[in-house]
């Protein structure tokens, strides 16, 4: 089973609880993201951590073009 494929399995137990215990999917994904900093804080840099939200934020739209460079 893939890294993926687990975490998928136990983040979708973990929206299902949270639904059935009425917790808002905008409230888990803040606590989530809260256990994830408190996580990488423990094994990365403040800079590290910035560096990939910012590089997440900037990539949260799915539909943005990219340029490429061709050689």
């Amino acid at each position: 089973m893939s890294d993926r494929a687990v975490i998928r399995r136990h983040f979708g137990a973990l929206l299902e609880e949270a639904h059935a215990a009425h917790i808002p999917p905008d409230v888990v994904g803040r606590m989530l993201l809260d256990e994830v900093l408190e996580l990488w804080r423990q094994h990365r840099s403040i800079e590290d951590i910035a560096a990939e939200l910012r590089f997440m934020i900037e990539n949260l739209d799915p539909d943005q073009d990219y340029p490429f460079i061709r050689p």
